[in-house]
């Protein structure tokens, strides 16, 4: 049966990961939107995406603590 400290750590590195890689596709996706045409609706999304990308990267930090204390 695997330690618990060490199963702490493998899931907060594999959900970092995930994390890391779902925050690169959202700033990708904010960054092709760039130039559609300002509409309230694409405003809204864009703020929608970076709320995202703020609340996956506070997410990320928090699996890194837990990785520090594993």
């Amino acid at each position: 049966m695997a330690h618990p400290v060490g199963l702490l750590y493998s899931l907060s590195s594999r959900i970092y990961y995930q994390l890391t890689r779902a925050t690169s596709f959202i700033e990708r996706l904010v960054y092709e939107m760039r130039e559609a045409s300002a509409t309230p609706a694409v405003m809204e999304r864009t703020g929608a995406l970076i709320s995202m990308i703020v609340t996956f990267r506070v997410l990320g930090v928090a699996c890194l603590w837990l990785s520090g204390y594993s």
